[in-house]
């Protein structure tokens, strides 16, 4: 039986399955521009429509046997290439997590690296200020701020009054304040305030 003389979709397949390639290219030039049509629709990319096309049509070559015996591959082919349009967005959307979800993380742990660093450098540039100051002032600085007692539990540890360490911590902070203003940046100070 020859291809031209050929009218219905099933003997088109049954050929098909025999390796036809003429058949083939048949039912691909009748069916290629509405399946096309409906891919686009369900995908809108141009290029993934095709993709999709091209994969269905290769899966009727590759299974034209147990297809053979369908009146109308239509409808097969219509609801083959939703679920590839379907199964390509989930795809999609999994890779676009993944990459939202691995960039997210890496500048999250970039951002903590860099203030990590940053608080290191500035911790260490206070400590250094310090120990710049009169030993009564980094003593109550030491105990008030850094340890976070009260002027009154300080004093009590120092054997001095409440109002010598407040005396001593007003100035230590005057001093810490006059020696980092020129070494510590804006950003510095506002991871200082984020994480002391």
């Amino acid at each position: 039986m020859s291809v031209k003389a050929l009218h219905t979709d099933y003997e088109l397949l049954q050929l098909i399955a025999a390796g036809d390639q003429r058949a083939f290219r048949l039912l691909y030039k009748k069916y290629h521009p509405v399946i096309f049509a409906f891919t686009y629709h369900l995908s809108g990319s141009k290029q993934e429509a095709q993709d999709i096309v091209q994969e269905t049509m290769l899966y009727v070559w590759q299974h034209a046997g147990e297809l053979s015996t369908m009146e109308k591959p239509l409808a097969f082919l219509k609801t083959y290439v939703k679920r590839r349009g379907i199964d390509m967005l989930r795809k999609q959307l999994t890779a676009q997590k993944s990459e939202a979800t691995f960039g997210r993380n890496w500048q999250e742990a970039e951002n903590e690296t860099e203030q990590s660093m940053l608080l290191k450098d500035v911790r260490d540039q206070i400590e250094a200020a310090v120990s710049k100051l009169p030993k009564q002032q980094q003593q109550v600085y030491r105990l008030c701020y850094q340890q976070g007692l009260k002027y009154e539990e300080a004093a009590e540890q120092l054997k001095i009054s409440r109002g010598t360490v407040q005396k001593h911590m007003k100035l230590a902070l005057r001093a810490l304040r006059e020696q980092l203003k020129n070494n510590i940046s804006y950003a510095a100070l506002l991871i200082i305030l984020k994480f002391l």
